[in-house]
């Protein structure tokens, strides 16, 4: 899927995985400064993939732009086709290192059982 999307256009999608690390990588110094340094890596890691879909999705190099959306109405095509299964693989590290990053540092504990 790589290959037909960027072509012969590897300088561009090294670009995009060097943008990628270093955002994660500024965004872990910055707030290793105000933070732990385990926080500090869930948040370089909620960073970088914010960053990956951002920089990989504005190639326009490959295609001709028509400026039409197209919606898929077959619910079990979104997760069986590849372009679904990449979408996937590329949201689902987002999402988790959202949840890490953002959660509160304790969990509190469940409320005790109170017999009447």
């Amino acid at each position: 899927m790589i290959e037909a999307v960027f072509q012969d256009h590897l300088t561009f999608l090294a670009a995009a995985i060097a943008v990628t690390l270093t955002a994660g990588l500024i965004i872990f110094f910055l707030a290793s400064r105000r933070t732990t340094r385990r926080r500090a890596a869930l948040y370089g890691l909620w960073a970088a993939p914010g960053t990956g879909p951002v920089t990989l999705t504005s190639w326009s190099g490959s295609g001709v732009l028509t400026y039409q959306c197209a919606v898929n109405t077959d619910l079990a095509a979104v997760l069986t086709s590849t372009q679904g299964q990449l979408n996937c693989v590329l949201f689902i590290p987002y999402g988790m290192f959202a949840a890490l990053a953002t959660r509160p540092r304790s969990l509190p504990l469940p409320p005790a059982r109170c017999s009447l």
